[in-house]
């Protein structure tokens, strides 16, 4: 819930849905399939942690159907994927593996993919090991803010002729 108050003060003319708790499946279980929205211009998905309580085979397959709903409800949008992030209790080479794999989602789907670890650092854990603490969130929101103002500049068409995971270097 931070991460988007600090997105939207980076993108205060964007939208910003959040479902905390939410995996790609109850996600997509939410979103009407008949309504669509041509104005929306740019889209960071991102997954959380709860994402890797799921085998990664049917949460990737499910990540799949999501990107095809959201191309659906809103075909005009940049789509980017954001890689999972790190918590304490989870394992590094766990939570690599599975954005290695949404990487890879990403480029058979022609989307751009940000992995957030790049920008997070150990003193943005929150105490509780899980979540992030209000600098973890401004950065993130800093980033995926930066992620959509670029994508906002680039045309669908742009976005599906991408050979190389969309990258912005942390400052």
């Amino acid at each position: 819930r931070g991460t988007s108050e600090s997105l939207r003060k980076v993108v205060p003319d964007g939208q910003v849905h959040v479902h905390p708790g939410g995996t790609s499946n109850s996600i997509l279980q939410q979103m009407d399939p008949t309504a669509t929205d041509s104005n929306m211009k740019a889209i960071v998905i991102e997954v959380g942690t709860n994402e890797l309580q799921k085998d990664q085979n049917s949460s990737i397959k499910n990540l799949r159907s999501l990107v095809e709903r959201v191309r659906q409800k809103y075909p005009v949008a940049n789509i980017t994927l954001s890689g999972v992030l790190i918590r304490r209790d989870s394992k590094w080479n766990t939570v690599e593996e599975r954005n290695r794999a949404i990487s890879h989602l990403a480029k058979d789907l022609k989307l751009s993919f940000v992995d957030p670890n790049s920008w997070i650092s150990e003193n943005m854990i929150d105490k509780d090991g899980i979540h992030l603490n209000q600098e973890g969130k401004d950065t993130l929101g800093g980033l995926f803010g930066r992620v959509m103002s670029k994508r906002l500049h680039q045309s669908v068409y742009q976005q599906e002729n991408v050979q190389q995971p969309f990258q912005i270097e942390p400052e």
